[in-house]
Formats: C-alpha cells, structure tokens, sequence
C-alpha cells in the first residue's frame, strides 16, 4: 500500500476522513462506478453504504488485494450476511472517529493475509511439481478451467494447452459417457458415485496410451456455479505423503475462498512438515 489508504467511497464521504491525514478519498455515486474506478486505479479500500449486495462478490472476484468494507447504520443491513462477504463493517452510529481506526486495520490484514496466501500457494505448487502431484480444476461443463505444471508430468499435458480443453481428453473413449452423465446426475441430485477421498481410475496421456492414476476430488461454488478440484497421484506415491498433500491443497483452497488467516495459517505450518519430509 501506498503511504495514504486509497479508499474509494460510494456515495457520501464522510467529512473527517476526506480531510484526515493518511487518506486519500475519491466519491463516487454507485457501485457501477465504484467498478469503473478500481478498473483504472490503484485502491486499497473499497468503502460501501447500506447498498451493498453482490458488491463483495464481484470485488473479491475481479479485484482480489481490494478490502470491501461496509460503513452503514446496523438496522439498515443484514449483518451476518455482510460478514459472509465483506473484510470488514463499521456501523455508523459509532461514529468517524472508528472508521479512520478500522479502515486501515482491515486493509493491513486484507494485504497481510493475501501476501502469505501467495507465498503459501507457491510453495503448495513447488511441493506438488517435486512429487509428481497434479492439479485440476474444471468447471460444472468439465471445461478445464486450471492445470499446474506438474499435471504434464502425470499425464504428458502442458498447463496451458489443457486450460480450455473438455476433461473428457484425459478420459478413456470407454468412460467418457459415464462421467458426463455421472456429473450431470451429480448437479441435479447431489449424489456422489465415487468416492471423493481418493479413488483409482485410468486416464488417458497425451500421447494416446492409458495410465493409472488416484484422484481424490473437491468442490467449491462461485455466483452459484459448481467447480471441481482434483489432486491426481501416480498411484505408487506414499500413501501418507498423498494424503497430506490433499489436506495441505484442501486448506489453502478454503482459507482463499474464507479469506480466514487462522486456517491458512495452519496450512502454512503443514506444508512446512511436508517440505521437511521431502528433505530427508
């Protein structure tokens, strides 16, 4: 962050913010062009009235180093429901005073926690490249979505050619129709068919020919679409080494999509056990 919190703030500024020192404070008139603006500037903070529904949502997605804070009377909001999806709310009968305390706190811990998450990820992607771990992510339609470098390894394709591509490439011809029917049954009832803490099944390499491989699988919503991670092994990695890979993967997903630092915290501490196995 730059020496004053840039806060950009929909609707009314509240007078002795906009003159206080170590804030520089932009107004605009509603979310759209609160959007606008993080399109074209650099902000800390994005400050929002009793009008703020959806509007975390779609900063966390587009503008993730941004904090969303909530400055509205309490009666005006449902307050548990800004807590989901918002950094932070100052209720605004407690004052101006608070709001100058809080805006930076939140902004200092929102910026804290991003930088170990990413540090914190690299090193989850170091550790799966360097025992063969691959990971996917694939949308509701099985489009990929993500691949890590290692998944070339397993399974012959590069990160970036696979991105795009239906997961059915990775699927023998045999099995492709019972997937596809497998995840739309999933979607409609919530049943799963396979086990999702581990399962071996073929896959198909680049190169045409068919390999064995475990899959254990994860799911996470985002605008209420379904997305699906799976951690795919050689089958012949250490059993406990793969399961605490998983769990390690499993907490920093969580802890990004709950922005919850005690969580990544902990897996953080896991991973560093993990690096320390390999070592030896």
């Amino acid at each position: 962050m730059s020496d004053s919190l840039r806060v950009v703030a929909v609707g009314e500024v509240p007078p002795s913010l906009a003159d206080r020192e170590g804030f520089a404070v932009q107004s605009v008139s509603d979310t759209g062009g609160a959007m606008a603006t993080l399109e074209t500037s650099a902000v800390d903070c994005l400050l929002l009235d009793a009008d703020w529904a959806g509007v975390p949502e779609r900063v966390r997605r587009r503008f993730p180093d941004v904090s969303v804070v909530v400055y509205a009377e309490t009666d005006a909001v449902d307050l548990d429901a800004v807590l989901a999806v918002a950094d932070g709310f100052v209720a605004r009968e407690a004052g101006e005073t608070l709001l100058a305390h809080r805006l930076p706190r939140i902004a200092s811990e929102k910026a804290s926690a991003s930088a170990m998450l990413d540090r914190e990820s690299a090193r989850f992607q170091e550790l799966a490249k360097s025992v063969g771990v691959g990971i996917l992510s694939i949308d509701q339609d099985s489009v990929v979505q993500f691949a890590n470098p290692a998944i070339e390894d397993v399974l012959g394709w590069p990160p970036m050619e696979l991105e795009g591509e239906s997961l059915g490439v990775l699927i023998p011809d045999r099995l492709r129709t019972r997937h596809f029917e497998g995840m739309k049954e999933y979607l409609s009832t919530g049943e799963r068919q396979l086990d999702w803490s581990g399962v071996d099944l073929p896959a198909e390499h680049r190169e045409g020919h068919e390999l064995e491989v475990r899959i254990s699988f994860g799911e996470f919503k985002h605008d209420s679409e379904h997305y699906f991670t799976g951690v795919i092994t050689p089958v012949d990695v250490d059993d406990d080494l793969r399961a605490a890979l998983e769990a390690a993967h499993d907490s920093v997903v969580n802890a990004r999509d709950r922005h919850d630092d005690r969580t990544l915290a902990e897996a953080a501490e896991t991973l560093s056990e993990l690096l320390a196995r390999l070592e030896q």
